[in-house]
């Protein structure tokens, strides 16, 4: 459950485009990719369906596409 909030906080942090630093934007997609690695886990543990897993793994792609297009502003 832990998981799911600090995703939910991150995702929406980046949607405010409060993010201008290289090295916020770097921090950031460092996290997005632990997230995803403990997505993976969860799902392969059984603890989340497939669907719950989809849909997260959705909003890490979303952000991290946002971060790549601030990053490259």
């Amino acid at each position: 459950m832990k998981k799911i909030i600090i995703l939910l906080s991150l995702s929406s942090c980046t949607l405010t485009n409060n993010i201008s630093s290289l090295k916020t934007i770097k921090n950031c997609e460092k996290n997005i990719k632990t997230l995803q690695h403990w997505l993976n886990d969860d799902y392969q543990s059984g603890l989340i369906p497939y669907h719950v897993a989809q849909n997260y793994t959705y909003i890490l792609d979303v952000t991290e596409n946002d971060l790549k297009k601030l990053k490259n502003k």
